[in-house]
């Protein structure tokens, strides 16, 4: 299984990938794809395979060259990602509550100042940690 996370923030997503090195190493041996910018990552997603990608809801990339900014939400990319691989499973994890057409689930980001450790716990809640 491959775990990709996606905070648009890069703050944030250095917070989440410094809280799985260190408190969770080894456990994801299928890799963990950490990235920031709503186009890149859709290059990233494997067209077959179990995925679990948690993601930010709203996407502050400076370049605009395949979607405007208006279109990249959670929603969207997680329509997008299951064109790719149709057995993904995307969960939002952000302080806004995402539209609910093609997310799987949604994981409220209490304070961004523990988003490491709140990444953790959505793992915990996602059943990934019990393997």
């Amino acid at each position: 299984m491959k775990l990709i996370i996606i905070q648009s923030v890069p703050a944030c997503l250095k917070a989440a990938q410094k809280s799985i090195e260190n408190n969770l190493p080894n456990k994801f041996p299928g890799g963990i794809i950490y990235n920031s910018n709503f186009e890149d990552v859709l290059n990233l997603i494997p067209k077959e395979g179990e995925v679990t990608v948690i993601t930010s809801n709203f996407f502050h990339d400076s370049l605009h060259v395949k979607f405007s900014y208006a279109e990249k939400c959670g929603d969207r990319l997680a329509e997008l990602i299951k064109e790719i691989n149709p057995i993904a499973k995307v969960y939002v994890f952000a302080e806004q509550e995402p539209t609910f057409t093609h997310v799987d689930g949604f994981f409220k980001k209490k304070n961004v100042d523990n988003v490491g450790e709140e990444v953790i716990e959505v793992l915990w809640d996602l059943g990934l940690l019990e393997m």
